[in-house]
């Protein structure tokens, strides 16, 4: 362990929980709490509630969501627009740390909204604050220093000091995330005289904490451990229960950082223990995260195997490839430490066989014996080699596959999140916009902007389909094609597949490109043929993968024909998955057909 005073390793000791809890009676102080609101007048109560917030999640985040759902109602009733604001962004806080990451930036974003709609420019700058977290934690560090840039002007224009000293803070940690030490620890310091001149107990713990973290990437540990020990005193004067088990894992990951593993398990099963009494997900995943890390350091894959385990059962289900990749890898790594034991003992029996035989024969069986067991072992040695290679070939490809699929997803969950959300705020925004507007002119513009957009987001969401998965099957590509022909009343698309082409699987890439080449010879039959049939069939034959697209229409007239966009961007894709395109128009209609090598 560490070199650290007396006071440090007694704290140590409290932390571990020699005989000595870490809380008393947390549940206790909330259930006190909750009974004395209970008894003020409704106006007080909403009012005192609030201001009571943090001292209610930080000792039971279950019943501070509780209460701040019976608060946000009375306000709503009441049309006390500035507590609700207040409540909807305490709300924000507590469903952030419980991991609810939706519900929580749909709090935060109407909070804003009332915000604005009050002109409270400390409010808006406090919100703005949370927001940076929020995208702070998706790692959109453009989008944080934007909304920090709007929290600071704001709370400066407003002369609130606390929201100012907290928009310092916060940059302060996106920076330290970009490795920025030097300028993180200048923020931090000015934000600690900010703190102390309010008196402010709480952000005092989060200012400490961040300096500890400045001093451990300095290299500073006993610097770092001294900060945590102040933080983490605060925290328990204060009763904060969720912060105490935040110090507890930050302690684990500084004895980590310093080559202790085994002495930082006791400090992560410690916080692993706080953070579920407090259903507080987003520190308790994080934290089997460090304990798998911690178990894989001391040699212990079988332990680290089964936390990381659970820490994925809690992650979002955008994530599920990548949770089973590096399950799978933790998993292969486990099973082939097994296998390496298991080749130790045989080699360890077979010299045993070599040495009995070398004494129970003859020179000549002697000679013979011992040459024929070294040829055996020398063969064997060559397979167990041939063997190591292919699986470390093997992990190479795997290590490589996980990596494109991974980047497929943060593309595809990039595009949903983001670009997703900006659709569906345009097009609730036009749609009440059409609602409100007594002009026909306008409302009937204001829809078909709106429609628009909702096509995009059709759009958007089959890209995210095609590009998100790790293998699509020809069926599923028909049946999401089945599902875009029936947006089509006026013609008659009809779908196919053959049994031997269903089953073929194709990679995403493929997907997306068979799928718009589908796409857009549709439309094109419905947009030069309207009301004719259409055609599109899949098959197989000889390890080649066949779509067909054909209507009954006019077609294009004969050559020399003007091809447009549409034609040529249907053979480049085919070209790009390493397929042929071909197109054919008579007189009886037009057919594109697609031949790709599976």
């Amino acid at each position: 362990m560490v070199n650290m005073s007396v006071r440090r390793f007694l704290l140590f000791l409290y932390f571990l929980g020699y005989g000595i809890p870490v809380f008393a009676q947390p549940a206790v102080q909330a259930d006190s709490l909750l009974l004395a609101l209970e008894k003020l007048p409704e106006r007080e109560r909403v009012v005192q509630a609030n201001a009571q917030f943090y001292k209610l999640f930080s000792a039971d985040f279950s019943k501070a969501a509780a209460l701040g759902e019976k608060v946000l109602a009375i306000c709503r009733k009441a049309d006390w627009k500035d507590q609700e604001a207040l409540t909807l962004k305490n709300l924000g806080v507590v469903n952030y740390l419980q991991g609810n990451y939706e519900q929580a930036l749909e709090y935060s974003q109407t909070a804003l909204s009332i915000y604005e709609q009050l002109g409270d420019a400390a409010g808006q700058g406090a919100v703005y604050n949370e927001l940076a977290n929020f995208s702070k934690k998706r790692k959109e560090f453009d989008r944080v220093f934007e909304y920090l840039d709007r929290a600071y002007k704001l709370c400066k224009a407003a002369g609130d000091s606390l929201c100012l000293s907290t928009s310092m803070d916060n940059r302060g940690l996106a920076l330290l995330e970009q490795g920025q030490f030097a300028a993180a620890d200048s923020l931090f310091r000015q934000v600690l005289l900010l703190r102390e001149a309010l008196r402010d107990s709480v952000g005092l713990t989060y200012v400490y904490n961040n300096l500890a973290e400045v001093a451990i990437g300095q290299g500073n540990v006993e610097a770092s451990l001294n900060y945590l020990g102040n933080s983490t005193e605060i925290r328990r004067r204060l009763g904060d229960r969720q912060g105490v088990a935040i110090n507890i894992n930050n302690m684990g990951e500084v004895l980590m950082m310093t080559g202790a593993p085994e002495n930082a398990i006791p400090f992560f099963e410690q916080s692993l223990k706080e953070s579920r009494a407090l259903n507080f997900n987003d520190l308790a995943r994080h934290t089997m995260e460090m304990l798998a890390k911690a178990h894989k350091s001391t040699g212990n894959h079988e332990l680290a195997f089964d936390w990381l385990s659970q820490s994925y059962a809690l992650k979002d289900s955008l994530f599920d490839v990548k949770r089973s990749a590096q399950i799978a890898e933790m998993q292969e790594k486990y099973e082939s430490e097994k296998r390496e034991k298991e080749l130790v003992r045989e080699q360890a029996r077979v010299r045993q066989r070599t040495i009995l035989l070398v004494f129970s024969g003859g020179s000549l069986g002697l000679l013979s014996v011992i040459f024929a067991l070294a040829m055996r072992q020398s063969r064997q040695r060559r397979e167990q080699l041939l063997r190591e290679s292919e699986l470390r070939e093997k992990l190479l490809l795997q290590e490589s596959e996980n990596e494109l699929q991974q980047e497929r997803l943060r593309i595809s969950r990039d595009l949903h999140d983001h670009l997703g959300a900006e659709l569906t705020l345009i097009r609730s925004a036009l749609s009440r916009r059409a609602f409100l507007s007594e002009k026909p002119e306008e409302k009937t513009e204001l829809n078909a902007i709106g429609d628009n957009a909702r096509r995009a987001m059709e759009e958007l969401r089959e890209t995210v389909w095609a590009i998100g998965g790790e293998a699509n099957t020809v069926e599923n590509i028909a049946l999401h094609l089945r599902d875009f022909a029936s947006r089509f009343e006026t013609a008659e698309i009809e779908v196919q597949w053959h049994p031997e082409a269903g089953a073929l699987k194709l990679n995403s890439t493929q997907t997306l490109h068979l799928y718009r080449i589908a796409r857009e010879a549709v439309n094109n039959a419905l947009k030069y043929a309207p009301g004719s049939k259409v055609l599109v069939e899949f098959y197989a034959a000889a390890g080649v993968l066949m779509l067909e697209i054909s209507d009954n229409g006019p077609g294009f007239g004969p050559p020399p024909h003007r091809q447009g966009y549409g034609l040529r961007n249907m053979r480049q894709r085919a070209e790009e998955i390493g397929g042929k395109c071909a197109i054919k128009s008579t007189e009886k209609g037009v057919s594109v057909s697609i031949a790709l090598p599976v």
